[in-house]
């Protein structure tokens, strides 16, 4: 299964969603009218999401 998801680009399809996920997250954060310091707990968060392993 692994084989078959890596040579039909689905993993680095999921894996480009998940950037482009991610900037638009950070992008509507710094947006957002909120206080910094809840702007910077909310981006440790997204970072934290995003950083993960498999």
């Amino acid at each position: 299964m692994r084989r078959i998801l890596l040579e039909t680009g689905a993993v680095n399809a999921v894996e480009a969603t998940i950037t482009e996920r991610h900037q638009q997250v950070l992008q509507a954060l710094d947006a957002a009218p909120i206080m910094p310091l809840a702007r910077t707990a909310l981006r440790h968060l997204a970072n934290a999401a995003l950083w993960r392993s498999s």
